[in-house]
């Protein structure tokens, strides 16, 4: 039975600040200095949290998503893949984010936005759900 152990142990006390999930598949995994593979910039000054940029000559909208209050997010490296589905997993925590940019393809309006609704889902509904305690509802004629 394969179990996921989360370690703490690389967490570095600073949040990092430049998290962004590009709309293509990139053969790596890893940390990178992002300002020396692709050039973005603020769409104006009375939104920060629109940007535009491209990739290898791709145009990306991007928009920041910014994590609810009590909410972080978490950079994990897996530093061994399993040799099985019935193996452990172990994943690093090595960084915290607030936010992060949401890149889309051409134009952000054309996207489902399927990123920023599940966060907004996630931080909103589920695990509310997950995490709150649960009140005792059940009254005598139910049962």
């Amino acid at each position: 039975m394969m179990s996921v152990h989360i370690r703490l142990d690389g967490l570095r006390p600073q949040n990092i600040h430049d998290v962004h999930r590009l709309p293509c598949g990139v053969a790596a995994n890893e940390t990178a200095r992002v300002s020396t593979f692709f050039a973005t910039d603020s769409t104006g000054a009375d939104n920060e949290d629109r940007m535009t940029g491209s990739f290898r000559g791709r145009p990306l909208d991007g928009k920041v998503i910014h994590l609810p209050e009590g909410y972080s997010g978490y950079v994990m490296y897996e530093k061994q893949k399993p040799f099985s589905e019935e193996d452990d997993r172990v994943f690093d925590v090595t960084d915290t984010f607030q936010k992060f940019t949401q890149w889309y393809l051409h134009s952000q309006y054309l996207s489902k936005n399927t990123v920023e609704n599940a966060t907004l889902l996630w931080t909103g509904k589920i695990s509310h759900a997950i995490h709150d305690p649960i009140k005792n509802s059940i009254r005598e004629k139910d049962c």
